[in-house]
């Protein structure tokens, strides 16, 4: 398995922001904003043929299963692309 992330952490507080873990057979794409009581984001799973989506806001769920790659490919990122992830604060 393959796997490669952006990452922020302070205490309490981890953001994961364009995780992407893969082998030959499975596929996950993941926006993780994992605060103690408040955790949002978006993942995206495939296996073989088959694909999905789920949105989180705390303690609810929306699952995307038609067209899930692109839902999941259109959300926005949580760290901004200027370098700023992978710091620790």
């Amino acid at each position: 398995m393959n796997a490669t992330t952006r990452l922020r952490w302070q205490a309490g507080h981890l953001v994961l922001d364009g995780l992407e873990a893969e082998n030959e057979r499975l596929s996950l794409r993941a926006r993780l904003d994992l605060l103690e009581r408040n955790k949002r984001g978006d993942l995206y799973l495939r296996w073989g043929l088959l694909g999905a989506g789920i949105e989180m806001k705390g303690k609810q769920r929306q699952w995307h299963l038609a067209g899930a790659r692109e839902w999941f490919d259109g959300r926005p990122a949580l760290l901004p692309a200027d370098g700023a992830a992978g710091t620790a604060d």
